[in-house]
């Protein structure tokens, strides 16, 4: 397309699940000029992953000041800018700097929110702001206020009215990535496996590089987890009478032999949820898809994850409450008691139209509700109309 550029910025390396998740791949096909921007300075930790694309069109940029060369070289009037730069204080200076250049841009986020209507008690509040130096709990809130209550509105950026989401707030509905896998898969016979199969979610805990980021920490033995994993799944295998197989996480390290000789697939999770007999799951995000199928699912974790990061096990507790379920503390627990059920269809319903989906796009790919949407703006652009996105 002449004169329409579409420039997607990113926090670290970009990988083709990115690609696939923010449905650059479709756009690319359609027709648009495309330039894929890898921010490396925002998150170092993020930037070595297996599977980074190697497009001509991808620049890895390593600075600020590079960047902000690089935006203002770009013609604005024929440019839109695709972020999944969250709306943090960290991140607040190349959001600004998107504002201040009067760019149109647009938040994308196709992640689910695995926390639906739970929030900290006084008493878990202040059970994690003692659980650890005090002054590392405070800081990350005071900057928070700062960001909300006082940058933003200096900057008079309304942030909410640049995002396209799964689930408010948000100036467009999407799906969920989740969901989309799951609007590709449902009429596709194919499976991985012919025998049947309970299916284990790895979230690549604990050496997952976001560990750091998300929850302070860093170096973590991996072994007292994967010896109450796997003396867990042999417990289940003995009571089902069915093998566990491993969806491993697209960053996980682990191998078959972690897992005691397990099947272990990588970048074949839907697929594998799809047609799996139960599903065994701390909190991953493609845990919703269970939800979709309504696969009897269930939710647990060893105690040495409460021991090491007891915040990750708050909201897996609360993740599973989202559903009407219960997290078991699996070191202990006896053959006998271990009970591996459907989703109540309240919670699975609520979940799906709220978070997932919405009535009027539940048939639509997210190409064919942003193309349209991507095609009005550059429309506008060119008849130099004013854009509400930067208000």
């Amino acid at each position: 397309m002449k004169n329409q550029k579409l420039i997607f910025i990113h926090e670290g390396a970009i990988t083709n699940t990115i690609v696939r998740m923010y449905i650059l791949d479709k756009l690319i096909s359609y027709g648009f000029d495309i330039e894929l921007w890898s921010l490396r300075f925002l998150r170092v930790l993020w930037n070595e992953l297996p599977g980074e694309i190697d497009y001509d069109n991808y620049y890895r940029l390593e600075s600020f000041r590079e960047f902000k060369e690089k935006i203002r070289d770009q013609d604005r009037f024929h440019t839109v800018v695709i972020s999944s730069i969250s709306d943090t204080f960290a991140n607040r200076h190349v959001n600004f700097l998107l504002h201040k250049e009067r760019y149109v841009f647009v938040y994308i986020n196709p992640y689910n929110d695995v926390i639906v209507g739970k929030g900290y008690t006084m008493r878990e509040r202040i059970q994690l702001a003692f659980s650890s130096n005090i002054l590392r709990k405070l800081f990350p809130e005071i900057k928070k206020i700062l960001h909300n209550r006082i940058l933003k509105p200096l900057h008079h950026l309304n942030f909410d009215k640049h995002i396209i989401a799964c689930r408010e707030p948000r100036i467009l509905a999407i799906n969920s990535s989740e969901y989309e896998a799951y609007l590709a898969l449902k009429s596709k016979p194919e499976k991985e496996f012919h025998e049947k199969y309970m299916l284990f979610i790895d979230i690549g805990y604990p050496t997952h590089p976001d560990m750091p980021y998300f929850y302070g920490i860093r170096d973590l033995d991996e072994k007292p987890y994967l010896y109450a994993m796997n003396k867990f799944f042999d417990l289940i295998e003995k009571k089902y009478k069915l093998p566990v197989v491993i969806a491993l996480h697209p960053k996980s390290t682990y191998s078959s032999e972690d897992f005691g000789g397990r099947h272990t697939l990588r970048y074949k999770t839907h697929a594998l949820i799809k047609d799996a007999e139960a599903i065994l799951t701390h909190f991953s995000s493609s845990t919703t898809l269970a939800v979709l199928y309504n696969k009897p699912t269930l939710f647990f974790y060893p105690r040495y994850m409460m021991e090491k990061t007891s915040k990750a096990v708050t909201k897996l507790i609360w993740y599973a409450e989202s559903f009407g379920k219960k997290a078991v503390i699996i070191d202990d627990v006896k053959e006998e008691s271990i009970e591996i059920t459907p989703f109540a269809e309240e919670y699975r319903r609520a979940y799906i139209y709220s978070i997932m989906t919405t009535k009027e796009h539940e048939n639509l790919t997210n190409s064919e509700i942003m193309i349209p949407f991507i095609e009005d703006i550059f429309d506008k652009l060119e008849k130099g109309i004013e854009m509400s996105l930067n208000s």
